[in-house]
């Protein structure tokens, strides 16, 4: 009898509800990142489209990834030195 009244007063109360909400989330998303999931926001250059079989999935975001592309590569062959030399660089 104890128990039913227990199970009642933790339907009945909103806190109870909330908080169990936010563990199910916590749980669900650290399965999926332990999974290789990426369960944050979409980086620049990426955003979500949902795939038959998978669920939502990060793709690039054209023509935006190829310009974060063109610039990260720029840095890392000392094409570019500074933020200002890809912001007006030649197109």
């Amino acid at each position: 009898m104890t128990a039913f009244w227990l199970r009642t007063c933790w339907r009945l109360c909103p806190s109870t509800k909330a908080r169990k909400n936010g563990e199910q989330t916590k749980n669900r998303m650290r399965g999926r990142a332990l999974n290789g999931c990426w369960v944050f926001r979409a980086s620049i250059g990426y955003k979500y489209e949902r795939v038959a079989g998978h669920g939502n999935m990060l793709v690039r975001d054209e023509p935006l990834a190829s310009i974060i592309q063109e610039a990260l590569q720029g840095f890392a062959s000392g094409h570019f030195e500074t933020q200002a030399e890809v912001k007006h660089r030649p197109k």
